[in-house]
């Protein structure tokens, strides 16, 4: 099931947590600079595989913590800090997040809902349009999540972009 919310991602009851991110793992503004300050023990996991340059467009690295019970789906949504966020980008990376959730479930730790933020809208990743973004996750989604998907059952709450 896919549904749109509103509010602070960190915050979220989901199991998984997207977190977006370039693939220099450089925390710019907004969301990921968030994210590296409430769970630096990942960001130092990412700036590690950046720097063994192991952080790619369509590769998600998941952080799993059983200590809170959550999972975080690092999400790269550009290669290049110079460059912006551009849409195949994002499909890449979703078909990426897609196969690390099952990789994630299958290893023991079942990921039963997942949190997305909106990918490459933000200040530091380029400004892609929402509207586009949302219909690419939705399409992407819709058909794994169906009976017989593969992700059927999963809850995906998307985080609508706050003005």
């Amino acid at each position: 099931m896919l549904t749109n919310t509103y509010g602070d991602i960190l915050a979220t009851d989901c199991e998984g947590i997207v977190n977006p991110i370039n693939c220099h793992a450089v925390a710019i503004a907004g969301l990921s600079t968030r994210f590296a300050h409430t769970y630096p023990h990942m960001y130092a996991y990412l700036r590690e595989r950046a720097q063994q340059k192991q952080l790619e467009v369509g590769v998600v690295r998941s952080f799993i913590m059983p200590n809170i019970g959550k999972c975080l789906f690092n999400f790269p949504v550009r290669a290049h800090l110079c460059c912006p966020a551009d849409l195949s980008d994002i499909e890449k990376s979703l078909f990426g997040l897609r196969s690390e959730v099952l990789w994630v479930t299958a290893m023991g730790s079942p990921v039963g809902s997942l949190a997305i933020p909106p990918l490459g809208v933000g200040v530091g990743e380029g400004g892609l349009e929402w509207q586009n973004v949302r219909e690419l996750i939705e399409e992407c989604f819709s058909s794994w999540l169906e009976p017989g998907g593969d992700l059927y059952g999963l809850k995906v709450k998307v985080y609508e972009p706050v003005d």
